[in-house]
């Protein structure tokens, strides 16, 4: 498990600037979680507590806009979200 984040923390564009030893750190002080498909992963207009790097697979942002799911973006290994959430 240790292994797929210290992978996935390694391919984020956000942490590429790091060496090997902090990204270990992060690894360690980070957990893996699964979500299956079709899951929320947030809530629109909850708090966001933590930050999100996708593993694998893809992560779908939508909105409710009049009664409709509209989707936003799509997101794939690599990405995250929730980053603003650490700075408050």
């Amino acid at each position: 498990m240790t292994e797929i984040l210290r992978n996935t923390l390694a391919s984020c564009s956000l942490f590429s600037h790091l060496d090997e030893t902090a990204i270990d750190e992060l690894a360690s002080a980070s957990t893996l979680e699964t979500f299956a498909a079709g899951e929320d992963i947030v809530a629109e207009g909850q708090p966001v507590e933590s930050m999100y790097i996708v593993a694998e697979g893809d992560v779908h942002v939508s909105t409710n806009a009049l009664g409709r799911d509209v989707d936003l973006q799509t997101l794939g290994a690599g990405s995250y979200f929730g980053e603003v959430s650490l700075m408050s």
